[in-house]
């Protein structure tokens, strides 16, 4: 079970919040590490695909399979936290020309 409880407000503060209405949800601004961190990452197997875009919000693909999630993500210094859009949470990290997400290992297309 995840802890929400911080002692400093983060950049990722808001996903914790329940989400609103798809067409009411809007990023106001984005930080440097989420534009970073968009573009296709593929797994090491080259089975799955993660574009993330610089509005924050992702699109995940596996196989022949377009979308098999899509949610929103957010960055803090090199930790990603991914919310599918049925609320669903991972959270990762970025290092170097690697993403890590549990035991998934992406890199830059």
């Amino acid at each position: 079970m995840m802890n929400l409880s911080r002692q400093g407000a983060t950049d990722m503060d808001h996903l914790d919040t329940p989400r609103p209405p798809i067409s009411a949800f809007i990023i106001d601004s984005l930080d440097a590490e989420d534009v970073t961190a968009s573009g296709i990452w593929i797994s090491e197997s080259g089975e799955t695909r993660l574009a993330l875009s610089v509005d924050g919000r992702y699109d995940k693909m596996q196989g022949r399979r377009q979308s098999t999630y899509s949610g929103r993500y957010a960055c803090d210094g090199n930790s990603i936290r991914f919310i599918d859009d049925l609320d669903f949470v991972l959270t990762g990290e970025i290092i170097g020309a690697e993403l890590r997400i549990g035991t998934c290992v992406y890199r830059r297309a």
